[in-house]
């Protein structure tokens, strides 16, 4: 790619944060329009006691299966120590 291989482009970033910032400062580098515009708004919970119990189900192997859909939930699951069963 060159420095103007997608000028004229308007690029939408679905993403905020970081990892957004970082992938539209290399868009416009290529001369695009990028639009930060996330798509998915992450709040925590004031449930707290319903998310230990929640992910303690998790790591019983209480469930048959997990789809996990953003990097931000797997830092969650990360972050609360969670270890997943290869049964899941």
């Amino acid at each position: 790619m060159t420095a103007t291989s997608l000028q004229g482009w308007r690029v939408l970033v679905p993403r905020g944060g970081e990892w957004g910032e970082t992938v539209a400062a290399r868009l416009r580098d290529y001369g695009a329009t990028a639009v930060i515009a996330p798509m998915i708004n992450f709040a925590s919970t004031d449930d707290t006691a319903g998310l230990a119990a929640a992910l303690a189900r998790l790591q019983g192997s209480q469930f048959d299966w997990l789809v996990v859909t953003s990097a931000t939930t797997v830092d969650v699951l990360v972050g609360h120590g969670v270890i997943i069963p290869e049964n899941t």
